[in-house]
This record gives structure tokens, C-alpha cells and sequence, in this order.
């Protein structure tokens, strides 16, 4: 069981980063901001975070709803495997995405184009999330009391980020 949740996990973890990595390219490309600052961890630090906040929100929202056949799907496929909720799951998947974004040296990404963006992306994180699939058996070895989804509220979000400016 652990073997085939942890492969699922790291599958949807690995689309979503790469997902969040495509369209920050893009957004950074349309609004003529400097590739550059893709390659910069302390500043994409931020928009990352956000960016998972916002999609995993979206998520959790879907799965209320049920109006998003893919999330329905992926999730409940890993509900069905492991026997955790839905709200436990995403906050396992929130903390995979920020830790596979964070695993690479950034200065490392290729942003020559979108295509190459993705490739190095892929590649930087191809070994951490092989060594992720193999550690994620501890990670279900709690008992999982999470809250009914279909009790949630979908106008409240499960994730909130604030940042604060430091000096």
C-alpha cells in the first residue's frame, strides 16, 4: 500500500511543480520581467509558496464541490489507497510541492526557452523525487482523524500565506 500512495503522491506532486514552474515561465515572459529572477531562489521563494497556496486551495475547493474531474480523481484514488482524508492529503502534497521546489539549485535552470525550462526543471528534480517516493513511508504511519471534506466550507481557504517584508 505505502509503495503505490507514495508513487501516486509523487506522480500529482510532480505535475503540479512542473505545472507551477511552466506558468510562472510564461507569466515572467508575457509581463517582460527578467528570466533571470526564475533562477534567483530568495525571490521565487515567495511566488512558489503563493502558487501552491493558490492551486492547493483551488484543490481543496474542487474536492468540496466536486467540480474538477482531475483532482477528483487524483485524490480520490489516494484516499482509496491509503485510507487518509482528503484534507490530510493535501496538506502532504502541500509540503511535497514546497519541498521538490526547493530541493534543486536553481541557478541550475536552463531559461533559454520554455521547453529547455521545463527539461532542466524536470531533470534537477528527477533524483530528489525518486529519494522522496522511497521516504514517504513514514509519512503515513499516523492515524488519520481529518475532517470530512463534504463538511468543509469551500469559500474558506485550507491554506493561507502571508509574507512579511524582512530588513
Amino acid at each position: 500500500m505505502t509503495a503505490s500512495i507514495a508513487k501516486m503522491m509523487c506522480a500529482f506532486v510532480k505535475a503540479t511543480t512542473i505545472g507551477h514552474e511552466r506558468a510562472m515561465f510564461r507569466s515572467f515572459q508575457g509581463q517582460n520581467y527578467p528570466l533571470s529572477i526564475l533562477k534567483q531562489a530568495d525571490i521565487m521563494k515567495t511566488f512558489i509558496v503563493t502558487a501552491t497556496a493558490l492551486y492547493l486551495n483551488a484543490a481543496y475547493k474542487s474536492l468540496i464541490l466536486k467540480n474538477d474531474s482531475y483532482i477528483e480523481q487524483a485524490f480520490g484514488a489516494m484516499h482509496q489507497v491509503c485510507g487518509h482524508s482528503y484534507i490530510c492529503l493535501l496538506h502532504i502534497c502541500f509540503g511535497l510541492c514546497l519541498e521538490v521546489h526547493q530541493s534543486i539549485d536553481r541557478t541550475q535552470l536552463d531559461i533559454s526557452s520554455l521547453e529547455n525550462y521545463h527539461k532542466s526543471f524536470e531533470t534537477l528534480t528527477a533524483p530528489f523525487l525518486k529519494q522522496l517516493e522511497e521516504r514517504m513511508v513514514s509519512t503515513f504511519k499516523h492515524e488519520c482523524k481529518g475532517v470530512e471534506i463534504a463538511t468543509c466550507d469551500p469559500k474558506v481557504n485550507l491554506f493561507i500565506v502571508s509574507v512579511t517584508k524582512q530588513e
